[in-house]
């Protein structure tokens, strides 16, 4: 982030090093602390994924299942509307319609997943028989 920063001119000030890294100066010592400043954030984004690697593996090892069991379904933002889906997807209405239009939150494709992982379309189905 500093490199992209330096790089568009922008004057970094780190108070706490009592740093200024600035590239319109022609300054070694700035070049060299963002050299070194990157070249750690590079060697620590790497350890860290290091220890991420062998921890997962320790557990795959040990037999423990990893990740969310499949077929949980999460809390979602449309929750709160659900019967109101229901019953316009009962009524015919589009799922790019039910979600510009009558909710006004939200995108066709996330509520089209949405209806699927709760298959709100069975319902919706059975509340049309239902009417007639």
């Amino acid at each position: 982030m500093i490199d992209g920063l330096v790089a568009n001119d922008v004057r970094v000030i780190v108070i706490k090093q009592n740093l200024t890294l600035d590239q319109s100066q022609d300054d070694i010592q700035s070049l060299a602390m963002i050299t070194l400043l990157s070249l750690f954030a590079e060697m620590e984004r790497m350890m860290i994924s290091r220890r991420t690697k062998e921890t997962l593996a320790i557990k795959r090892s040990q037999g423990v299942q990893l990740g969310k069991p499949k077929g949980t379904i999460q809390a979602s933002m449309y929750d709160k509307d659900k019967e109101r889906i229901v019953k316009l997807l009962s009524f015919g209405v589009s799922m790019r319609s039910i979600s510009t239009e009558h909710l006004k939150y939200g995108y066709p494709s996330s509520l089209n997943t949405y209806i699927k992982t709760r298959n709100l379309r069975a319902e919706a189905d059975n509340l049309r028989q239902k009417r007639g």
